[in-house]
């Protein structure tokens, strides 16, 4: 019975880590060019939208916007945390040859759902905070 007992929970385990992507993102992730459109750029947007959209009061007044760009690797990234918590958003850049390349990442759990991925997405591409 013991022996049972201790497959279902190593069962368990193995599937709820296979759940889980390396990125940590639950499955939760979008992935997309922005086409002629500079890193720096792209970092700027994006920063926009995580300030207009997830500070300021209501649900998000105990969001946290930590963000950096770092000219001599082409990336940025800017991060939505939670009153000094864990940082469940996450908004990564790298300059690409078409364009920037974009990842808005859900790790762990946090508000990135499909909705909020469209959001960001919309507003990176049009430059204009679009909120959800």
């Amino acid at each position: 019975m013991i022996r049972g007992w201790m497959l279902v929970c190593a069962a368990t385990a193995v599937l709820a880590a296979c759940s889980v992507r390396p990125d940590g993102s639950n499955g939760a992730r979008r992935d997309f060019i922005l086409p002629g459109v500079g890193y720096a750029v792209a970092y700027h947007r994006a920063v926009e939208f995580a300030r207009i959209c997830h500070t300021g009061g209501g649900l998000f007044k105990h969001a946290t916007i930590t963000n950096e760009l770092f000219p001599d690797t082409g990336e940025a990234y800017v991060h939505v945390a939670w009153g000094g918590g864990t940082m469940p958003e996450q908004i990564n850049i790298k300059d690409a040859p078409d364009g920037a390349a974009v990842s808005v990442v859900n790790v762990d759990q946090g508000m990135w759902d499909g909705r909020e991925l469209d959001a960001a997405t919309r507003s990176l591409q049009s430059g204009i905070a679009t909120c959800r």
